[in-house]
Parts: structure tokens; sequence; C-alpha cells
């Protein structure tokens, strides 16, 4: 595998991404994950295409860890599929990324030096740049505003004049360039597969805060972001990210958040939602799938 020798002090890693769509971003990301300065990883993807030709293309190439589902089965199922491998391959860190990630070569290195450091952190991110425009920042870490079961960007698309350079301890780390401690992820006990894709990172990083451990964002950290390369159809958006930020609150926030959720999600975002659909982009199917997300 890649870079992975016996002789060496640092820990070993699993760097893993899923491929649905975009086979050209998964190739890029695989060769972006190949020239990462760290002596101590290897590349796992796993493959929810259901088209076998892509399933082929990958199979074939050499330095990395193929599986291919074959079918659609979101991000939680193949993210602790991931999460097993890396159990037995002794991983002592899973890094879960987007296909559509360009890395900076020293990434790995950044991120481990300071989980090394703390073994406290169970989780660490970084920069999330533009990839057409490199110097723009995409997201650094997100804040939970629980009375509407929602995210919060600390930052919105905007140039990196060196203002978000302190590493700090957050609520949220982007789920699409996220390492974890192993140990840590299995002792939470993974993702919740009921989540199937949206909110599934939330979840475990939450979990992981209320056992006391630290999500920690590091601005040393780089990684360059395409976006909405593997979205999926928009129904099946609007019907998942809905009923998972009921579920999300359900899990995960206090009663008292949810007394106030609760009639604000059923009389304001639901209905507000279904009018925008359907009144501004008359996109009735997309309607329907927040209902029924609701």
């Amino acid at each position: 595998m890649v870079k992975s020798f016996k002789k060496t002090s640092n820990p070993k890693v699993l760097v893993y991404t899923i491929h649905y769509k975009g086979l050209d971003e998964t190739l890029k990301f695989i060769e972006s994950a190949k020239k990462l300065e760290y002596d101590n990883f290897e590349i796992l993807v796993i493959s929810n295409s259901r088209i076998e030709t892509e399933g082929e293309v990958l199979s074939k190439i050499k330095g990395i860890q193929f599986i291919d589902n074959k079918k659609n089965t979101g991000c939680c199922y193949p993210n602790n599929q991931a999460l097993e491998i890396a159990i037995k391959k002794k991983c002592k860190y899973l890094g879960v990324f987007n296909n559509d990630i360009e890395f900076d070569i020293k990434f790995l290195s950044e991120v481990i030096s300071v989980m090394e450091n703390d073994d406290n952190v169970a989780a660490t991110g970084g920069k999330v740049y533009d990839k057409e425009r490199r110097n723009y920042l995409q997201t650094v870490s997100r804040t939970v505003v629980w009375k509407l079961g929602a995210l919060k960007c600390d930052v919105g698309e905007t140039e990196d004049k060196g203002q978000f350079e302190t590493m700090k301890e957050v609520s949220y780390i982007w789920g699409g360039d996220i390492v974890y401690r192993v140990d840590l992820l299995k002792d939470v006990k993974g993702y919740d597969e009921k989540f199937f894709v949206y909110y599934e990172p939330l979840d475990v990083e939450l979990k992981l805060q209320n056992k006391g451990y630290k999500v920690m964002y590091i601005p040393t950290a780089k990684v360059w972001h395409k976006g909405q390369t593997s979205l999926p159809n928009p129904k099946v958006y609007y019907y998942y990210s809905t009923r998972n930020r009921v579920l999300f609150m359900k899990n995960c926030a206090s009663k008292r958040d949810k007394l106030f959720f609760h009639p604000y999600f059923y009389l304001v975002a639901v209905p507000v939602g279904v009018f925008k659909r359907i009144v501004l982009r008359r996109d009735i199917l997309g309607a329907i799938a927040i209902i029924k997300g609701g």
C-alpha cells in the first residue's frame, strides 16, 4: 500500500473517500492523496456508484484499497466500513474526505501533530478553500444554532487574509475533511446509519464532545474543495436534509431547545421551504420531498 512502512515513528492513518459521482474528481483525489508528505498511511476508496465501468477503473489503480458496494448506500454505511477497516489495519487515525478534495501536501502531518500532542482531541479539520478561487475560503468551522436545528458557517466565502490563523476548539468541523481518532470513533459506535446522508458528521462530533473530547480547527491544515460533485437528486437532498434535521434534534438537543425547535420547524421552516419550492422555483417534487421529510 501507499507509503506504509514498518519502521516509522508516525502513527498509521487510513485516508478514505466515497466515490458516488464524479470519477474524474475521485481520480484526482487519489493522486493528491498519494502526494501527502507523511510516511505511514494507506488510501481507501469505497464506491457507491451503480456504474460498473467506474468500478472497473478504480479497481485497477495501484496503491489503494478499493471496495465496490455497487449501489448507493449513503454516507454512514461506507463510513462505518472504513472504520472497521481502520481497526483491522490497526490505524490510529481515520481521515474521512469528500472525493472532490485536493490536499495541501502537509495536511496529514499538521493534523496528526496536534492530535498526537493531546489525547483529548478526537477529531480535527482545517481550512477549506475553493478549488477555482484558490485563496477563497469556503469554510473553517461551523456553529450549531440549537433552537433552529441549523448550522451557521463561521465564515462564508471570503478571501483568506490571515484572519483565521488561530487554532481553536469548535462545535463542528465540516465532514468532508475530518480526521478522527479511531478508538474514540469506535467508542461512540461510529456513524448512525439511520441518517444515511446529511447531519451525520455533526451527530458523531457531538457524541464525541459529550464524552468530554475536543473537536479542533487547525489553520495550518489546508484542502481545496470543488463542491456539488456528488449532490444527489434534489428530491433526495430535500427529503434527507429535512428528515435528518429532526432526527439530529431528537438525538442531540436539550429539552428546552426541542420545545422551541418543533413549533418553529413545523410552523415556519417547513411551510417556508414548501412555499419557496412551489412559488419561487416551481419545484413540486422538491416541495413534496420536504413534506415527507418533515
